[in-house]
């Protein structure tokens, strides 16, 4: 739990750039409109350009904190202890020990989250913008690999542990139904995006807006319809 405290703490309050940023792009989303309605505003009060103040999230530090180094021998200590058990394991051969690793789901979940750790933790010293993003988006995603993780500690109490032996099972089961549900939404957002889009060029965010489309009009979100009625009305009045 302290771990998780500390982690938690680190990706909140203490993660900072090593290096000065000379465009802000992976400022929260709440922060951009924000400083957007800011820029707005001043332009239309004062009409002449300003230097825009550098987050507190983004200002530069010589080092990183030493909560960050506290974090790292903490998850090396981790790191160690996995490999203990690994080497612990009795098999005739090595690939028989590592399948018999694997079989166990907490210690994928041990693997999982200490890579991502490092994986985040050496694209934060890389001189690059993108870098130090991708570095915040690995240890918030690793974060709550961690806080899952921790539901092994609940195994042991009496009401608890038989709870997620049950949630396991019925994730097991949700597999086979989630195969059929991606066939029907991507087969009914297919079609549909091709009627009221017409043919687009193709980018990696097509199968997202495809995926948007048909998913949300599951839960009853029938706002694209809204939009292409709103188009059809623009068109027409332009004919006219």
């Amino acid at each position: 739990m302290a771990f998780l405290l500390l982690f938690s703490y680190v990706v909140l309050c203490g993660v900072f750039p090593l290096y000065e940023f000379q465009r802000d792009v992976c400022r929260p989303t709440i922060d951009s409109e924000k400083q957007d309605d800011d820029e707005s505003s001043s332009i239309k009060d004062s009409k002449s350009t300003n230097n825009i103040t550098i987050p507190y999230g983004f200002q530069k530090r010589n080092q990183p904190a030493i909560l960050e180094y506290i974090l790292l021998i903490w998850v090396t200590t981790l790191f160690c202890e996995e490999m203990r058990q690994l080497c612990s394991l009795e098999a005739r051969t090595t690939r028989c020990v590592i399948v018999k690793y694997f079989k166990d789901f907490w210690n994928e979940l041990d693997v999982l989250a200490i890579i991502l750790f490092y994986v985040g933790f050496i694209l934060r010293y890389l001189p690059a913008t993108e870098c130090f993003c991708a570095a915040r988006i690995i240890w918030s995603i690793d974060l709550s690999i961690w806080y899952i993780r921790s539901l092994e500690i609940f195994a042991a109490f009496q009401r608890l542990g038989p709870k997620l032996v049950m949630i396991h099972e019925m994730i097991n089961d949700l597999k086979h139904y989630m195969v059929l549900l991606i066939v029907f939404i991507f087969g009914f957002g297919v079609s549909s995006h091709s009627l009221i889009y017409g043919t687009k060029e193709f980018t990696w965010h097509l199968p997202r807006e495809i995926l948007h489309l048909s998913f949300w009009q599951i839960f009853g979100e029938i706002d694209i319809l809204s939009k292409f009625e709103s188009k059809q009305t623009k068109k027409t009045f332009s004919f006219s």
